[in-house]
């Protein structure tokens, strides 16, 4: 079975502006464009995976660095505040 998922770059800088690159098609095409990235502190680097063939808007997205951010860490109560959840099971 071949591979229908398409892929993008997302890097957050600290300002909280998003800057992505186009859809890819291959995770070739993926290790190319990481490669040409310009890495650096203060930014966010996430992967989104998105299904085609099942034409639904449901992307994931994973964290391609180690970096803390809210958005990434459900343990934290105060992001939990934020979204309106009492429990950290419920994310």
């Amino acid at each position: 079975m071949a591979n229908n998922n398409e892929y993008q770059i997302k890097i957050v800088r600290e300002d909280g502006i998003e800057k992505m690159s186009g859809w890819m098609n291959s995770t070739e095409q993926v290790a190319e464009a990481l490669a040409a990235v310009h890495w650096s502190q203060g930014k966010s680097y996430w992967l989104m995976v998105r299904d085609v063939p099942n034409c639904r808007e449901k992307i994931l997205e994973y964290p391609i660095m180690n970096i803390p951010s809210p958005r990434y860490s459900p343990h934290n109560s105060r992001y939990l505040r934020v979204v309106g959840l009492k429990n950290r099971y419920s994310v």
